[in-house]
């Protein structure tokens, strides 16, 4: 598949970060710009469909790239960030061997799902939820496939509440993935390690909010408008994993 000019043409979107799918046409790159006509993502698929590689065109205020790879038991993920150019980074192909062959009842509400060979799925089109192996395996662990840990996204869906991580399990995923987002009152924010740092920042505007020297200085005094993040989380709207 040519990276630069795929077999499969461009289509061009206009959306936000977060709107291209993980599944689009074979060998094709989707073109992502916002309202005001700005290009902010590309996103390339492979022969069979699925999303091999991101480039966000304002991550942190500057081009950063992202390839997509197949993890033999959490299944696909998105790697850590690249400054090297598209066409210097490995991308694996053996895509078609992910397929969603069995059925079963979804972790937290009982759903039937399907799932691949790994035990994964897409999310329950009842609760929202990831299916997992890995998740099932150590139902306390955040960050495997959804922010929340299955068993506090368990108790979130018997109170009848939406997915959104609690500040210690969201804490633990950004330990564990990297890159992590949530959103307050209306804004997205971002969250991910840089060159030993930890750096929090609008995901709209690109505005870096605070820079910190470790996990432990972020989750003790990390701040919005003045405010620390561990005391205003309540207010928190959404919570995921780092979306181009």
């Amino acid at each position: 598949m040519g990276m630069c000019k795929p077999s499969g043409g461009v289509e061009k979107v206009t959306g936000k970060l977060g709107s291209l799918n993980r599944w689009g046409k074979p060998n094709s790159r989707y073109d992502l710009y916002n309202e005001r006509g700005e290009h902010i993502q590309s996103r390339w698929y492979g022969p069979n469909g699925a999303v091999i590689h991101n480039r966000d065109y304002n991550h942190g205020g500057k081009i950063h790239d992202h390839e997509w790879i197949f993890d033999d038991k959490k299944g696909p993920i998105r790697s850590i960030g690249h400054d090297l150019p598209i066409d210097q980074i490995f991308v694996r192909r053996d895509l078609d061997m992910i397929r969603k062959t069995k059925l079963v009842n979804c972790d937290v509400c009982g759903q039937p799902i399907w799932i691949d060979q790994y035990g994964n799925g897409d999310e329950c089109p009842v609760c929202g939820w990831r299916q997992s192996e890995e998740s099932a395996e150590h139902p306390n662990v955040a960050g495997i496939l959804n922010i929340p840990s299955l068993n506090s996204a368990r108790e979130l869906y018997r109170q009848g509440k939406p997915f959104i991580a609690d500040f210690t399990d969201f804490i633990e995923a950004c330990e564990n993935y990297g890159e992590v987002e949530f959103t307050y009152k209306q804004i997205r924010y971002g969250v991910w390690g840089e060159k030993g740092f930890i750096v929090l920042h609008e995901r709209i505007t690109g505005k870096t909010i605070g820079v910190y020297t470790s996990m432990e200085d972020f989750k003790n005094n990390a701040k919005i408008n003045g405010i620390l993040l561990k005391d205003l989380w309540t207010f928190v709207e959404n919570t995921d994993f780092l979306q181009g």
